[in-house]
């Protein structure tokens, strides 16, 4: 396995061997291969449990709590999000706070409870807004638009993606800005 070959060859040490593992463990996340990806994410959390690597097991518990909510495990994927949202607050570590409050709210709204979902969502577009991540920004309001969709607030989702499409212009994000406007467009044709 590679983190044997990089520990044992003293190629890195265990900051990096965790970084090299999440990164890993994204990519089978991307490909579907859950089951990979909850090993690595599981074995990263392990590996940073009481050594202070806050932020990196916060980012761990985050993309461990995703891999698991695709795989349709909503409760281990909350129980999981609300400890990287707790660790991040700890830490300070306002990236990844974003990234669970985001995915708490997906997480939610696969529970079925719009409220908590928008809420969450909310908070993480507060806290994208703060650290200034545009991009991140405009994917939430996205993604916030498209849950407002499905809970019928159509003149809301409407809001929610007229400011993803003017971010995602500013940002000359063009393959995402067309993602915007055709889901805009659907959204008018059902008011």
């Amino acid at each position: 396995m590679a983190d044997d070959y990089l520990t044992k060859r003293k190629i890195c040490g265990a900051d990096e061997l965790i970084a090299f593992r999440h990164v890993r463990a994204k990519a089978h996340f991307y490909l579907g291969e859950n089951e990979k990806a909850i090993s690595l994410f599981r074995r990263n959390c392990s590996e940073t449990e009481g050594t202070g690597r806050l932020a990196r097991r916060a980012l761990s518990l985050n993309s461990l709590a995703t891999a698991h909510l695709a795989e349709g495990q909503v409760e281990e994927s909350l129980r999981l999000l609300h400890a990287a949202v707790e660790l991040a607050q700890q830490v300070g570590d306002l990236r990844t706070l974003a990234l669970a409050q985001v995915n708490l709210g997906v997480a939610y709204s696969e529970k079925g409870e719009g409220e908590a979902s928008s809420r969450h969502y909310e908070e993480g577009l507060t806290t994208f807004r703060k650290i200034g991540d545009q991009a991140s920004e405009a994917r939430t309001l996205y993604n916030a638009g498209v849950l407002r969709v499905q809970a019928g607030s159509l003149v809301q989702a409407e809001e929610a993606f007229a400011e993803a499409l003017e971010l995602a212009r500013r940002l000359g994000m063009k393959h995402f800005e067309s993602t915007v406007r055709r889901q805009r467009a659907e959204c008018a044709l059902q008011r």
